[in-house]
């Protein structure tokens, strides 16, 4: 890996974070572990409890006339679970 190559050629964890992108602990992890960094696993997209709804709320702000309220009332009526600041 390039940290090994930069440190034996006498560059400071900082310089080799900064020419690799990465964090300075990550470099200092890695010559003390002797082996690459585990990938941390990104969180999953959590689906809005709106997105079964938003062709429908799409569809209600076209319209000329309409409340939060009123708007409110009728996806809630669709089943949505929440409130109205959710909306």
């Amino acid at each position: 890996m390039d940290i090994l190559k930069l440190r034996r050629q006498g560059f400071s964890f900082r310089v080799i974070a900064n020419k690799l992108g990465i964090d300075r602990d990550t470099v200092k992890n890695y010559l003390q572990e002797n082996h690459p960094p585990a990938e941390r696993r990104r969180k999953s997209h959590k689906e809005s409890i709106q997105s079964p709804f938003k062709q429908t709320i799409e569809d209600y702000f076209h319209q000329d006339n309409y409340r939060s309220t009123w708007l409110y009332n009728q996806i809630k009526n669709k089943m949505m679970r929440g409130h109205a600041f959710n909306v």
